[in-house]
């Protein structure tokens, strides 16, 4: 049977996740030492509440320790499925056992609920939320990349003051001039402020569940002074931020033209399309490569169900018939030359510069001027980026970010063609 490192039996105690196991080992040495120690000693280390220090005195090192007859045989479980799920923070090599041997397949363990999960010997509210997590990033579909929620209590509180008393919290002053507290317990990317006015907001968390769980841990840290009832918090959801990738991707100088005034739309300063459709309250950037942002949703379910609207949007739409007609940059590149002293030869092979470019990055956002300036940049030996930027009208940037596009693509279908 595996050996089961110290870090491991931490993380079997409820509310010890792998980042607070590490500062508990530092502190005390060895998890034996860590579970004798008094609760005060507990909970000066950063990240530790009332809870946990008392879930952690409650526990003896052999309860920790696994049982002999419980082992799961390595000739019935999986071997790339437990290499899979010792890929998560807070889950070694007996944890992932237990799971497939409780559950019977790398599937069913992350289809799993969070109850389920914590059925298993072991697994607790943080390594259940970190493998529930990982199962949403790990997909294809679209991941939720933040939620913001946010409640407030009605009453003064002194940020500073709190702080002072509070591990994990540090005083920040934003843009209009009052001092925030935040706190980062460094267990989650999630992060928790605190106004003077007494309002509480989470940013960071990709689940409603992980947002719930740091309030929890937030208000399990207040220094008991902190005059703040939150057992009837009502945590509300102000925005979600989802990540997709799009079922028909199309060029976005096209679409832009398409959607006409829904649209922002500058490609020299920023590669995405930002635009709104009708009846959706969120707003989507979209890239040339078909991935997409979606803001504004009050809701994961609203955020999906916007996405499934762009789909059906871009689904109707050819996107041949929105490609930027080569002509462009191609009449764009004889204007620059009018300009700048080129012998044929490279006028030539800066004409083939464009056609490779647009044959093989037909998707790009790029407008005819930077495909262009790019293509010149590269046949020429006679002119700087600069120069041939500011004769082209556009930034230095946008013609290494073309000559990027440019020679990633050239690659990806050199490698196709092998």
């Amino acid at each position: 049977m595996t050996e089961v490192t110290d870090r491991e039996l931490l993380m079997r105690i409820d509310r010890i996740g792998g980042a607070l196991a590490d500062r508990l080992l530092d502190r005390f040495g060895s998890a034996e030492a860590v579970v004798n120690a008094q609760m005060a000693s507990l909970k000066r280390v950063s990240g530790v509440g009332s809870a946990a220090a008392k879930n952690i005195n409650n526990t003896t090192i052999d309860s920790l320790k696994p049982a002999e007859s419980q082992p799961a045989s390595n000739e019935t479980v999986d071997s790339k499925a437990v290499r899979k799920l010792t890929a998560i923070d807070n889950v070694g090599d007996t944890t992932a056992e237990r799971l497939l041997v409780q559950f019977g397949s790398l599937n069913a363990v992350m289809n799993a609920t969070s109850e389920e999960l914590c059925s298993v010997r072991g697994v607790g509210k943080s390594t259940a939320l970190h493998v529930r997590s990982f199962n949403d990033h790990d997909s294809d579909g679209p991941t939720v990349q933040n939620m913001v929620l946010s409640s407030e209590f009605g009453q003064e509180l002194l940020p500073r003051v709190i702080s002072r008393n509070m591990r994990g919290a540090t005083i920040k002053q934003f843009q209009h001039g009052a001092e925030t507290l935040v706190y980062d317990p460094s267990q989650t990317g999630g992060r928790v402020h605190l106004t003077a006015r007494g309002n509480v907001v989470i940013l960071g968390a990709i689940s409603r569940t992980e947002a719930d769980e740091l309030a929890e841990v937030f208000f399990e840290n207040l220094p008991s002074e902190v005059p703040i009832d939150h057992s009837e918090l009502d945590l509300e959801v102000n925005n979600v931020v989802m990540t997709a990738t799009v079922d028909n991707p199309v060029p976005l100088d096209g679409l832009a033209q398409e959607l006409h005034d829904e649209t922002e739309y500058e490609p020299g300063g920023f590669p995405g399309l930002s635009f709104t459709l009708p009846d959706i309250s969120c707003t989507y950037t979209l890239f040339g490569n078909g991935k997409v942002n979606i803001t504004g949703a009050k809701s994961v379910e609203e955020a999906k169900s916007a996405l499934d609207t762009l789909n059906g949007t871009l689904n109707q739409m050819d996107p041949d018939e929105l490609r930027l007609p080569p002509d462009k940059a191609h009449e764009r590149l004889d204007e620059i030359v009018n300009v700048l002293e080129v012998n044929p030869d490279t006028l030539v092979e800066a004409h083939n510069n464009i056609e490779v470019y647009n044959n093989k990055i037909w998707q790009s956002s790029r407008e005819s001027d930077g495909i262009a300036a790019m293509a010149l940049y590269l046949a020429s030996e006679n002119y700087t980026q600069s120069e041939i930027a500011e004769t082209a009208n556009v930034s230095e940037a946008t013609i290494r970010n073309a000559l990027k596009e440019f020679r990633e693509g050239t690659d990806i279908m050199e490698t196709v063609v092998e």
